[in-house]
């Protein structure tokens, strides 16, 4: 019975969602089967905001114990502080909504400095990665640092200014190659979401539901 309730049936529940909603998008059903799909889109929305409320008590469990056994001062405030900011932007949220002036001066003034200081932090460790990962090995690994170069030096603008043309090569890249690889990469995402579904539908993929050992 153990068995049936942690495998079987949610298999089950998987499968018969699965059928609803690749029916309802590719058939003219009757308006009562969209509309439960309609609603079933709406019970996701609704279940992926509980997951982020569970996420926040799981950042709270983690980090609050760490401020009181962490050694280092320093430790010790980033981690209230983090909890301390999170309240913040929760509450402000809960009662001047997401679009009031107090919520929008938390992200402009907040964390976009924050992440803009972040970034340019991490931008030294990618180029020590780039260094140690892009090693002209064969043809494709060259093509990708020259033209790793050419975008990354067609943003400086002290380079442009002396070579008006350069801007234009590194919009070509961006722009031809890197859009006709990004759409490849699209496709090949979607096809194989596609056949993850295919799997689940047939109860072959059983990971999102099941241990791999089982």
């Amino acid at each position: 019975m153990s068995n049936v309730l942690r495998v079987k049936l949610p298999l089950m529940i998987i499968s018969i969602i699965l059928v609803v909603i690749f029916t309802e998008y590719f058939l003219i059903l009757p308006s009562s089967i969209s509309n439960f799909v309609s609603e079933l889109q709406q019970w996701i929305v609704i279940l992926a905001a509980f997951a982020i409320v569970l996420g926040a008590f799981n950042l709270v469990k983690i980090h609050l114990p760490k401020i009181s056994k962490s050694k280092e001062i320093s430790d010790k405030f980033l981690n209230a502080w983090l909890i301390a900011i999170m309240t913040i932007t929760i509450v402000i949220g809960l009662i001047y909504g997401t679009t009031s002036s107090q919520y929008t001066f938390i992200f402009t003034n907040l964390l976009s400095p924050v992440s803009t200081a972040v970034w340019s932090i991490m931008a030294f460790y990618f180029c020590g990665a780039v260094l140690r990962t892009f090693r002209a090995r064969n043809l494709e690994s060259t093509v990708l640092i020259i033209s790793t170069f050419l975008v990354a030096s067609g943003n400086a603008p002290a380079i442009t200014a002396f070579i008006p043309w350069y801007e234009n090569l590194k919009t070509w890249i961006m722009n031809v190659p890197n859009v006709s690889a990004m759409r490849g990469m699209i496709i090949a995402t979607g096809i194989g979401v596609l056949f993850t579904g295919v799997k689940m539908l047939l109860q072959v993929e059983r990971r999102s539901t099941v241990g791999a050992g089982e």
